[in-house]
């Protein structure tokens, strides 16, 4: 596979991704933003927070790594995953087959209730997101590599990175849609 090709793969799940969030935004209320269905889960706002948090943490390294990589015409050069990059995937997957604690550095402030401004938040930084990944059409996304923002000894290709960073949000947006739904559950 090119990287012309995965990067052509990450489109799909950008799409689900924008769709995913569309619709949840469409139900949030101040009501049940911050419903938490037991003390150790986390509320609509808290994942939406941990995506800010979690994604606002690899950008210095990708606008660097973009911004310093002007050769285009890479996108013809083959994609290699990584063993790490793998596994990451893997582990932010939407459909989790396990739960995974956030490192510490990404968990969001439990005792914090966000209004619905955070949502604006996050619709600014996808706009950058975004584009970011839209400078990256033509580079080699396997070559460039970045560290992972939780550990420097964990390293993945830009590829990988912007797949991990979509289906992120996909398996967010869907804890938050469970948030928000137990919350009309109690209504019922």
């Amino acid at each position: 596979m090119l990287c012309r090709e995965f990067y052509n793969s990450i489109i799909p799940v950008m799409f689900r991704s924008l769709n995913a969030y569309s619709a949840f935004r469409n139900k949030c209320t101040e009501e049940n933003f911050n419903t938490k269905q037991s003390l150790k889960s986390w509320s609509a706002a808290e994942c939406i927070h941990h995506l800010l948090v979690t994604e606002k943490s690899y950008f210095p390294q990708l606008e660097s790594l973009i911004s310093e990589n002007t050769e285009t015409d890479r996108g013809l050069a083959p994609f290699r995953k990584t063993f790490f990059g793998t596994i990451m995937l893997f582990s932010v997957s939407p459909a989790p087959r396990f739960k995974l604690k956030a490192p510490s550095v990404f968990k969001p402030e439990t005792s914090v209730t966000h209004s619905l401004s955070l949502l604006d938040d996050y619709e600014t930084h996808n706009s950058s997101v975004i584009k970011l990944f839209e400078n990256a059409s033509n580079l080699d996304l396997s070559e460039l590599k970045i560290h992972s923002p939780a550990t420097d000894r964990i390293k993945y290709n830009l590829g990988e990175t912007f797949m991990i960073i979509f289906n992120h949000r996909l398996r967010h947006i869907a804890q938050a849609e469970r948030a928000l739904s137990y919350r009309e559950g109690l209504k019922k």
